[in-house]
């Protein structure tokens, strides 16, 4: 069996993390067919008692992973504390951060952003109680990628610490918010796999009607225009809304549109989910390269200084395109003046991401080979 075939669902906490643990492998079934890889933030020095505690509450297999491993569905798996985890190819892999990765070290995120490439609809990314900001861009890149994606909330069992929670659901890649308690019937409901938007023998023409009916609701409620956007990726947006609100067919998931507004704001959020990413409009960003930012410079001596501002940058990808541009200018440029990028939020947790500039590789696929080179270092 290979990881395409069954859900692998990364877990990631910090303070508060065996608690949430306990909370949430004493409900979920052993025979879900799905696979668990646990990081809990510990120093590296400290021994994780993690392994002993968790057989009291599951019997599913428990797994000290110290090198590469084969992921098996119905398995937990634990890693060292201070511990890389990614998957690749049905196994886990575990490597210590290079030196130069300490100050930003996000474990948590570099285990999403692998299930994220690795497993698309499959990946499933739970961020439970913590402090810090580890594990927001890791389910952003999962809900790229059509996975689904769930922090612990304050009703029923409520984190002990919010932060970590709170992080991810700013970045608005969250697609459930919800109590320890119940998060297993969210996750059971992926045993069959994303529910199709419509059943196998309804035509082409029910369905774009069926598609419109969704953009019109859309549209009316709030005032955005989703008839010309790619269908396959819309419908699969649906599907994963409808996986998420446990509706049995598109028409009930229409009905609950109609009912619902926060449904409405939820779909919405999810359709625009790629908002920030790299280079995000191509069309965008070669007007800026070909015609804005050589006029920009027009003029410019070395002795000249100039600004570039990008308000409402968030987790800053769109921010570090435009510095990319900017350099790709200034190499043919031999008496290039100096160049100040201001990038600014009002969100605090998606200012700081964006000032360690630390990204999943999931984040990284929509970039050119060269400027991956150029531009990024690796762990």
């Amino acid at each position: 069996m290979t990881t395409s075939e069954f859900p692998i669902v990364g877990i990631g906490a910090s303070a508060g993390g065996i608690e949430a643990f306990h909370g949430f492998f004493e409900r979920m079934p052993a025979d879900s067919g799905m696979a668990f890889v646990l990081i809990l933030h510990l120093p590296p020095d400290r021994k994780s008692m993690l392994k002993g505690i968790l057989t009291r509450w599951t019997s599913m297999p428990v797994i000290d992973v110290s090198e590469r491993t084969q992921i098996r569905p119905d398995h937990i798996y634990l890693p060292p504390p201070h511990a890389l985890v990614t998957v690749s190819d049905g196994h886990l892999s575990v490597d210590r951060p290079a030196d130069e990765l300490e100050r930003v070290f996000r474990p948590i995120d570099a285990l999403f952003g692998s299930l994220a490439s690795g497993l698309r609809e499959r990946a499933v990314g739970i961020v439970l109680s913590g402090t810090g900001t580890d594990g927001a861009l890791g389910l952003k890149a999962i809900k790229e990628c059509g996975g689904l994606t769930m922090a612990q909330g304050i009703d029923g069992s409520a984190p002990a610490y919010g932060e970590m929670p709170a992080g991810a659901i700013a970045t608005g890649a969250v697609d459930v918010v919800t109590p320890l308690e119940k998060m297993p019937e969210y996750l059971v409901r992926l045993k069959g796999g994303l529910p199709l938007p419509l059943a196998a023998d309804d035509g082409a023409d029910e369905m774009n009607a069926m598609r419109l009916e969704i953009c019109d609701i859309l549209r009316r409620r709030l005032g955005h225009d989703f008839s010309d956007y790619r269908s396959q990726t819309f419908l699969r947006r649906v599907a994963r809304r409808m996986q998420v609100t446990d509706a049995a067919s598109t028409a009930d998931y229409i009905a609950t549109l109609k009912a619902n507004p926060d449904e409405v704001t939820c779909l919405f959020r999810d359709l625009l989910i790629r908002v920030t990413s790299f280079f995000r409009d191509q069309d965008a960003f070669a007007s800026l390269a070909q015609r804005v930012i050589p006029n920009l410079f027009e003029g410019k001596t070395a002795g000249d200084l100039v600004k570039v501002w990008v308000p409402g940058c968030a987790t800053g990808e769109e921010a570090y395109s435009l510095a990319m541009l900017l350099r790709e200018y200034l190499d043919s440029d031999a008496a290039a003046p100096k160049v100040q990028l201001f990038a600014t939020d009002i969100d605090e947790a998606a200012i700081t991401t964006a000032r360690q500039g630390h990204y999943p590789k999931a984040l990284l696929d929509g970039l050119s080979e060269q400027r991956r080179n150029r531009f990024f270092s690796f762990s």
